[in-house]
């Protein structure tokens, strides 16, 4: 078994251009340099290079590919925009409008979502929202 003190690390700079990762040279120990987003980038394959440090010429190559995993970061939001018209002799209990949300976190969409209206706003006393199941 050979000690890392033998080698020193780095990362192919054309393989990280925005510089997302840092190595330390003398442990190999691969961290994040900045905050990733999984909705921007899921996979991150980077090169890192082991260099012999008693003999330069002596170097190794090895692709280490980083998944970025999904943290709960985005608000449900509506599917659309909505507009409704509605005639002043509705019944009480009449369906207006059946609204769908969607979530842009992996999964999200699975999640359930509610919906409510504010109680202190001027239309909480005219409308209610009824959970249709889904």
């Amino acid at each position: 078994m050979f000690s890392s003190l033998c080698f020193r690390f780095s990362i192919d700079p054309q393989s990280d251009p925005e510089a997302l990762f840092r190595i330390s040279s003398e442990t190999g120990l691969i961290t994040t340099a900045m905050e990733l987003d999984r909705e921007r980038e899921h996979w991150h394959n980077i090169t890192v290079i082991a260099t012999q440090r008693d003999n330069p010429s002596q170097v190794s190559r090895v692709l280490v590919a980083i998944e970025t995993l999904d943290l709960n970061d985005n608000a449900p939001e509506l599917d659309r925009q909505y507009t409704t018209a509605l005639c002043d002799s509705s019944n009480a209990g009449q369906v207006v409008q059946v609204l769908r949300a969607i979530d842009r976190d992996e999964g999200g969409n699975d999640s359930t979502v509610y919906f409510s209206i504010p109680p202190e706003s001027g239309v909480a006393l005219n409308f209610s929202v009824r959970d249709s199941g889904g």
